[in-house]
């Protein structure tokens, strides 16, 4: 029969803090002697992304930088850094970037190509 254990509130930290570090919830589980289960739950309630698809910061940065800098669509951007059209808007989303309309693309690709 498994022992049920409450966590404390530092204990929770410290699962947020190693999932930060490893992106892996089995790694975290595995350290701290939790159920994968567990360690999901509490990253949820968090708010801490823990899709499969996540990105870093570093490629949320990128992924910005190159949104911001070229009028390239969302899934561009995506096989650029390596991930899904659906992972990078929410990611921008929620760094509360603008997203351009389906027709600014087109002036945009338009007016690119009329300056060659």
């Amino acid at each position: 029969m498994q022992v049920q254990r409450h966590l404390n509130e530092h204990e929770v930290d410290e699962v947020v803090r190693l999932y930060a570090e490893t992106n892996n919830v089995r790694e975290v589980a595995r350290q701290l002697e939790l159920r994968r289960q567990t360690v999901s739950e509490i990253l949820m309630r968090r708010g801490v992304d823990i899709s499969p698809f996540a990105l870093t910061d570093q490629q949320v940065g990128r992924a910005i930088e190159l949104y911001e800098q070229d009028p390239l669509t969302l899934a561009a951007v995506a096989r650029r850094i390596g991930s899904k059209p659906n992972t990078v808007r929410d990611a921008l989303l929620r760094r509360d970037v603008v997203l351009r309309k389906r027709w600014d693309y087109q002036v945009a690709t338009f007016t690119a190509r009329s300056a060659d």
